[in-house]
C-alpha cells in the first residue's frame, strides 16, 4: 500500500489532537495519541496541518479581537456568584 492510500486505524483520535496540542488531555491519552502518530502518516499530516492553522490563527490581529469578544460574552452571560 502507497504511503498516502494508508488508512488510519484509529481515526476517531483525530478530535483530540485540538486537546493534545493545547495541553487539555491526560498523560495517558497524551502517549496514546503520541504512539498512534509516531507510527501513522495519515495522523502525522493531520496533525501538522492543524499545528500550521493554529500558528497562523494565533498570529492573526483578527484572532485577538475574537478572542476578546469571546472572554467579553463568557462574562457578560455568567451567573454572578453570591
Amino acid at each position: 500500500m502507497a504511503e498516502t492510500d494508508q488508512q488510519c486505524t484509529s481515526p476517531d483520535l483525530h478530535y483530540s489532537f485540538i486537546f493534545y496540542l493545547n495541553g487539555d488531555v491526560s498523560k495517558k491519552e497524551s502517549d496514546t495519541i503520541e504512539e498512534h502518530v509516531r507510527d501513522c502518516i495519515k495522523c502525522q499530516k493531520h496533525m501538522i496541518t492543524i499545528m500550521l492553522v493554529s500558528e497562523a490563527l494565533a498570529s492573526s490581529p483578527e484572532w485577538e479581537k475574537a478572542r476578546k469578544m469571546t472572554a467579553a460574552i463568557t462574562k457578560a452571560t455568567s451567573p454572578t456568584k453570591k
